[in-house]
């Protein structure tokens, strides 16, 4: 299923009586409105049987600083590189095995002390997808070594170093 979504309580609502649910894709609604950390996450923990999940959400300039937790038992896809300024300090997500994910901050400039503020909130990508994504088998369309999570490689730490991921080590 794919919406262009408000996230207004009874967008939400409508949208979690769909149980079965699979493969969803939500955009940005014409009318801005951001998600809370709690809305996203009672998104996923609502839709069981949500296999794959791509999400466009523009974090407001105002909560550059917050951060996410993502929880679903099913999920095995997940895209947020349409996203703008989200950032995950927890994934629980036993079943992901790709994710999608890019370093962007909505397009603006921010003087280098007030981005080092915001960025030294922000968990460490490594750290996260470590804990939370033990079947994890490939990021931003590159497959990892089973080894991944026990230590760092080459490659990975470019992926996770490239201006494409949601933070760096």
């Amino acid at each position: 299923m794919r919406l262009h979504f408000d996230w207004s309580d009874v967008s939400m609502s409508l949208l979690t009586n769909f149980q079965q649910l699979r493969v969803l894709e939500l955009k940005y609604f014409w009318v801005f409105k951001g998600v809370t950390p709690s809305t996203l996450q009672h998104l996923t923990k609502s839709l069981p049987n949500l296999k794959s999940l791509t999400l466009q959400i523009l974090v407001p300039l105002r909560n550059l600083g917050i951060s996410y937790t993502l929880e679903s038992q099913s999920l095995e896809f997940l895209d947020v590189s349409p996203s703008r300024g989200l950032v995950f300090s927890c994934l629980k997500l036993p079943a992901l095995r790709e994710l999608r994910a890019k370093k962007i901050l909505r397009g603006i400039t921010l003087d280098r002390r007030t981005r080092l503020r915001i960025q030294s909130r922000w968990p460490c990508l490594y750290h996260v997808l470590r804990e939370g994504t033990p079947r994890l088998q490939a990021l931003n369309n590159e497959r990892l070594l089973p080894t991944w999570r026990e230590e760092r490689y080459g490659e990975m730490s470019a992926i996770l170093n490239s201006p494409v991921t949601v933070c760096s080590i």
